[in-house]
C-alpha cells in the first residue's frame, strides 16, 4: 500500500485531465453508483483529510460480497458499505479510517469514500517500431513517486505529462510486454497523447494486470519497466511476484 496526498487527483480510459478538486470531491461523492457507502454520524465536523486519497487498493469480488487487498498480504473490510455492484476485480484510491497500528493480516475499516481508477491489461508489442508507435504513441511522459507501486498482481503508475487547458482530448496509456525476447520481465510504458495541445502539466493514474508475464514460481524478479522522458528514454525497476493464481505458462 503507498498512503500519500496528493493535490493534482484524475482518473481516465483514456485519460481526461480533472485538476478542478470540485470536481474530484463530486467523482468521489458520486462513487454511490457503484457503492452504497452508509455516511453515519461518526463525525459531525468537517475534515479535509478525507478529501485525498491515503490507500490505493484492489476490490475483489467474492460472489454476491466482496473484499479489499490492501497490499500484498492485508485484507480488509469496510464496516459501512451497504451495496456493492463492481462485477470485475479493479484498483481503485480510496480513504479510510484505519485502526492504529500493529495491524492483523485482516481487519475493519470505515470507508470515507472509494473511487476506481483506470485499470488495464497489457498489451503485446505489434512488431516494428513504426507499429508500436502507430497503435501505442510516444509522447514522453515522466513517472511519478508518489502512488507508483508494484504489488498485488498489479504495476500502478502515477504519471506526469502535458495536457491542454481543459483537457478536452482523452489521452492513452498502454504497458507492452515481449520488449526484449530474452527478458519477460522488460515491459514498455506508453502513453499517446493523441494530439492534445500541452499547455498544463498534470498527473494520471493507471494500473495494469500483470498477469500475462511468465509465472515466476515463488521467486521475487525485477520488473524493468523502460519508458520515453522528456530527456531520452528510462528504466525503472520494481521488485515482482507473480500472484497466486496468476502468471502465464513458459
Amino acid at each position: 500500500m503507498q498512503c500519500f496526498r496528493n493535490t493534482a487527483f484524475m482518473i481516465a480510459e483514456n485519460i481526461k485531465m480533472d485538476n478542478n478538486m470540485k470536481k474530484f470531491i463530486v467523482g468521489a461523492a458520486a462513487l454511490t453508483a457503484a457503492i452504497s457507502i452508509q455516511s453515519c454520524n461518526k463525525d459531525d465536523g468537517y475534515s479535509y483529510d478525507i478529501i485525498y486519497p491515503n490507500a490505493l487498493v484492489t476490490i475483489k469480488p467474492d460472489g454476491d460480497s466482496f473484499y479489499i487487498q490492501l497490499d500484498d498480504n492485508t485484507v480488509i473490510h469496510p464496516t459501512n458499505i451497504e451495496n456493492f455492484s463492481f462485477k470485475e476485480e479493479t484498483r481503485a484510491f480510496a480513504n479510510f479510517d484505519f485502526p492504529a497500528k500493529p495491524w492483523t493480516s485482516e481487519f475493519e475499516v470505515y470507508a470515507h469514500w472509494i473511487r476506481p481508477t483506470l485499470t488495464k491489461m497489457t498489451d503485446e508489442r505489434k512488431g516494428s517500431a513504426e507499429e508500436d508507435k502507430a497503435e501505442f504513441g510516444e509522447t514522453p511522459v515522466e513517472l511519478v513517486k508518489g502512488w507508483t507501486v508494484c504489488e498485488d498482481g498489479y504495476l500502478s503508475l502515477q504519471f506526469r505529462a502535458a495536457w491542454s487547458r481543459y483537457g478536452n482530448i482523452k489521452h492513452r496509456v498502454s504497458l507492452i510486454t515481449g520488449t526484449d525476447p530474452e527478458d519477460p520481465y522488460l515491459v514498455e510504458f506508453r502513453h499517446d497523447d493523441c494530439g492534445d495541445i500541452p499547455e498544463v502539466v498534470a498527473d494520471g493514474y493507471v494500473s495494469f494486470r500483470l498477469s500475462s508475464l511468465p509465472d515466476t514460481r515463488g521467486e521475487t524478479v525485477k520488473l524493468k519497466v523502460r519508458y520515453l522522458s522528456n530527456m531520452g528514454m528510462k528504466t525503472v525497476e520494481f521488485d515482482y511476484k507473480t500472484r497466486p493464481g496468476d502468471g502465464a505458462g513458459e
